[in-house]
């Protein structure tokens, strides 16, 4: 690829999608030689290293180690299942390389431990292509939520929580300026531009940065509705609010711990977007699941539900107009909003 004009970005964001779903497959299959691949010659550290503090690592080397710090029973698997969602691509230099922000969640079931999540974390990985397929350059990790890992890794009092690491900053490319027909509309860029919009506000509530939260909402029509089966919140339901009345709003309704986290995780899946005729506007729907956990709250699922949103065109890019928000299932919601939003959000929903 030598040419930006050649680039084609759907085709590159669905290679580097399956690149970085190839790791999940191969831990959870046991295959070590097919994690040594995906590690060999890539430089594997923790968020907040620059790239000269990350050794390259050696598909043998991390074979050996994977099959050292996991723990593989006699049948050869782990009994874990690794979930990747809130997955951004990031196009950079005209499309010769990317960032991949990533969330992972995983799960594990043994007849000692019911099946349930065990931690969940962030992968912010940097890809590169020059001649040939796209190849992962470097891989930084950060675990968030830690639950039972004693079934799953050998020391698991050696793997360090820390939900306030943030991605670092990604140069985006633009993409395709308009020709001179007014021809602008790129679906690909389009819909990568709306999945990064939804998948911001979960990365900022995760942070317990509500005034990030008031920027990202700031004139936006909302609504909610609590059930399963809960019809569309009428428009003359739907209301804007300030960034300011917005933080206000969640300072007030979610509750933070220790250090200043709500240790949450929401995780956006099930992504669906339906663009206008005219590429102007467009229509979203999402699921949302929120686990929650720390030291004496076990990691779980505590609530979730979906997201209807609409959009539209501007000069910048897209911009959010309404979110309807539909509450479908509701577990231990107790250390996670107060007293008067858990009531509203238990109201008529069955248990």
């Amino acid at each position: 690829m030598t040419e930006a004009t050649h680039f084609d970005r759907a085709e590159a964001t669905e290679e580097i999608r399956r690149i970085v779903l190839s790791y999940p497959e191969a831990s959870d299959t046991g295959d070590l030689p097919g994690v040594g691949r995906f590690m060999d010659g890539v430089r594997l550290g923790h968020f907040g290293l620059s790239d000269e503090e990350m050794p390259i690592g050696s598909a043998d080397a991390a074979a050996e180690m994977y099959g050292r710090s996991v723990v593989f029973y006699p049948d050869g698997l782990s009994y874990a299942k690794h979930l990747i969602t809130n997955v951004d691509i990031a196009f950079t230099d005209g499309g010769h390389s990317a960032r991949a922000h990533s969330t992972y969640v995983v799960l594990q079931a043994r007849p000692e431990l019911p099946l349930q999540p065990i931690c969940t974390g962030r992968y912010d990985d940097t890809l590169s292509r020059t001649d040939g397929p796209w190849r992962l350059v470097a891989r930084r990790e950060c675990m968030d939520l830690k639950g039972e890992l004693g079934f799953h890794v050998s020391e698991p009092s050696h793997l360090e929580v820390t939900p306030d690491a943030s991605f670092a900053p990604v140069d985006r490319d633009t993409g395709p300026e308009e020709d001179e027909f007014g021809r602008s509309f790129d679906r690909a860029l389009a819909t990568e531009q709306i999945r990064r919009i939804i998948l911001t506000y979960p990365e900022r509530v995760d942070r317990g940065d509500f005034a990030a939260v008031g920027v990202f909402l700031d004139g936006v029509a909302f609504g909610g509705a609590v059930g399963r089966n809960a019809e569309r919140v009428p428009d003359d339901q739907m209301r804007s609010m300030t960034a300011a009345e917005i933080e206000s709003l969640y300072r007030a309704a979610v509750l933070t711990h220790d250090n200043g986290l709500p240790h949450t995780k929401h995780l956006i899946t099930n992504i669906d977007v339906r663009f206008s005729d005219d590429g102007r506007s467009a229509t979203t729907r999402s699921y949302y699941t929120v686990l929650q956990g720390w030291s004496d709250f076990p990691l779980q699922v505590i609530i979730s539900g979906r997201y209807d949103d609409e959009f539209e065109a501007v000069d910048a890019g897209w911009r959010l107009v309404s979110r309807r928000e539909y509450t479908d299932l509701v577990g231990d919601l107790s250390k996670h909003v107060s007293a008067d939003t858990l009531g509203e959000l238990s109201a008529d929903h069955p248990a």
